[in-house]
């Protein structure tokens, strides 16, 4: 439980290397998953979240626009 209390934000996180690394549970963090592709982003949240002590959320995120990575941020 060494992630107690944090937050893991995982960009890329509806496919590809970023999708796999979130269907974990999360090492006791919340997760929020990050991706321009909000419905398979969402698909992965509700997989970790399905997983015992899994606490995902989606954010749709254009990690090339600096306005919507703060946006996420602060979410």
């Amino acid at each position: 439980m060494l992630l107690k209390g944090k937050v893991a934000i995982i960009t890329g996180g509806a496919k590809g290397m970023g999708g796999h690394g979130g269907k974990v549970r999360g090492g006791g963090c919340k997760i929020a998953i990050i991706d321009i592709a909000i419905d398979e982003a969402n698909k992965v949240a509700a997989a970790i979240n399905k997983k015992r002590g899994g606490k995902a959320i989606a954010i749709q995120c254009d990690v090339s626009s600096g306005q919507q990575v703060a946006e996420t941020v602060a979410k």
